[in-house]
């Protein structure tokens, strides 16, 4: 599926245009990536298919049990579904579902974590990237971060740090947790509630119409009143606010319609006028179906919170996004041929966690020989 048989020719070259911006900018080596879902959907699964998944294991458990309802939103019917079905339950699904594949990673996977992304996050549970990461030897020995109770504030400090260090070895933060900490988790709306430190619904009194109208004030009262007018900023709030208010972020199979995000973009434009700029990028997918929908999201996100739009083509094969990240790859990364030197040492490098291997040198050149290539023959077919 080509670009101009959807767009049109004024939709196209604008596309274009924000398309090279965003490789300007992932060139510039200031950009940080964050993934979401659409980035592993081909080995994991989505989220109508994972509220499938936990809607069977509620009904196993208790047949009365309300399926979700049409219109029902994901977090309060996750909550639901946890309040079920208990923790243990709820902690072995997203194990059961998170956890790696036999099929850890898909070659693309290589060309988006070989990009010189200043840093690494995702909201994904999974350890997809970290895999690619270390097929390249591009990880470090735990390159996994998240946020949990029992989270040292160093490792937050050391990963803010790496940001500015080109020497470290990368690492990806989940910011919404890992399969492999069920503390670090969030996916029900209590979840989101208190790692946020806020809720969505609007305070119907003001905080001191509030303490004035409040016949007993406990500890538990003023937990409420903290998460209700939003006064407690959290590691998650504090963390996210950073990266979207100081770096510029480029997001990639994320839709920029999860509300708690949403609330923390907000928050950032009221701090610091993101209206109608180009502060981040958003990689969208579009098809003949979703075009006048995704056209008025972008240009809801554009005006609203600084995010500018690129936009790949797709049908019902879910293919386009690798064919893109593969294009974007060869654009933006810059792999030099191995030198002769190189092809005849046999000395192991110093650290196998930062430097390729010969043979690693070699087949990684050669991919992006061969991404190269592809991304010549789909300019040449958009001529």
């Amino acid at each position: 599926m080509e670009e101009k048989t959807i767009l049109t020719g004024s939709e196209f070259s604008t596309n274009e245009t924000n398309k090279s911006k965003l490789t300007n900018l992932i060139k510039s080596g200031e950009a940080i990536l964050m993934a979401g879902a659409g980035v592993t959907a081909n080995l994991y699964c989505t989220w109508p298919q994972l509220v499938t998944k936990f809607e069977k294991r509620a009904l196993q458990l208790d047949h009365t049990f309300l399926p979700h309802q049409p219109g029902e939103d994901f977090l309060a019917f996750f909550e639901r579904v946890k309040a079920k079905i208990g923790r243990d339950h709820y902690e072995g699904l997203i194990h059961e579902e998170f956890n790696d594949r036999d099929e850890a990673y898909e070659e693309f996977h290589k060309v988006i974590v070989n990009m010189p992304f200043k840093g690494f996050t995702t909201t994904n549970y999974d350890h997809v990237l970290e895999n690619a990461m270390f097929s390249m030897s591009k990880g470090s020995s735990s390159p996994t971060l998240f946020i949990d109770e029992s989270i040292n504030k160093k490792v937050i400090l050391q990963f803010l740090k790496s940001l500015n260090d080109n020497t470290s070895a990368r690492k990806v933060l989940h910011l919404h947790g890992s399969y492999t900490a069920p503390g670090s988790i969030i996916l029900t709306e209590g979840e989101y509630q208190t790692k946020y430190g806020f809720v969505l619904s609007a305070a119907e009194l003001t905080l001191l119409e509030e303490l004035r109208t409040a016949t007993v004030i406990d500890q538990a009262y003023l937990e409420n009143i903290k998460l209700r007018f939003g006064l407690e900023w959290t590691m998650h709030r504090k963390l996210l606010w950073a990266i979207l208010a100081t770096r510029r972020v480029v997001f990639m199979g994320f839709s920029v319609t999860d509300p708690y995000f949403i609330r923390m973009l907000k928050t950032v434009r009221e701090d610091l006028n993101t209206y109608n700029d180009d502060v981040h990028f958003a990689i969208m997918r579009i098809t003949q179906e979703n075009k006048a929908t995704e056209l008025e999201h972008a240009e809801m996100l554009k005006f609203q919170y600084g995010i500018e739009t690129v936009f790949y083509p797709d049908d019902k094969s879910y293919t386009g996004f690798g064919r893109f990240a593969t294009a974007l790859g060869a654009e933006t990364t810059v792999f030099p041929e191995p030198g002769p030197e190189s092809k005849v040492s046999t000395e192991p490098p110093r650290t196998a966690e930062k430097h390729p291997t010969v043979n690693q040198t070699q087949s990684i050149s050669h991919f992006f020989q061969k991404a190269t290539a592809i991304n010549k023959r789909i300019r040449n077919e958009d001529q």
